[in-house]
């Protein structure tokens, strides 16, 4: 067992200094060579689950919320995206 961190979820138990549950399990999975430690979450559920909360506390997620908001994957900026908007003629 490792040590204790000082998280929260979706702004609910937030304090200063604490960090996204989503942002350190996502931190521990990717580079687990580095930290040498996982977590048991499975991160499948990071989603489904943050959506769950929202609906049940009435408090939504920002957009491009890193992990788990609707746009946090997306791609908006530089020259990809001019080439994807010319393509699609929006340009």
């Amino acid at each position: 067992m490792g040590r204790p961190s000082g998280v929260h979820y979706q702004r609910h138990w937030e304090r200063a200094g604490n960090c996204a549950l989503e942002e350190v399990v996502m931190a521990l999975k990717v580079r687990s060579d580095y930290y040498g430690r996982t977590t048991g979450i499975n991160t499948k559920l990071l989603v489904p689950t943050s959506r769950l909360v929202a609906q049940l506390t009435g408090i939504q997620v920002a957009r491009n919320k890193a992990i788990v908001g609707r746009n946090a994957f997306a791609h908006e900026a530089g020259i990809s995206s001019r080439r994807n908007a010319q393509k699609s003629g929006d340009l």
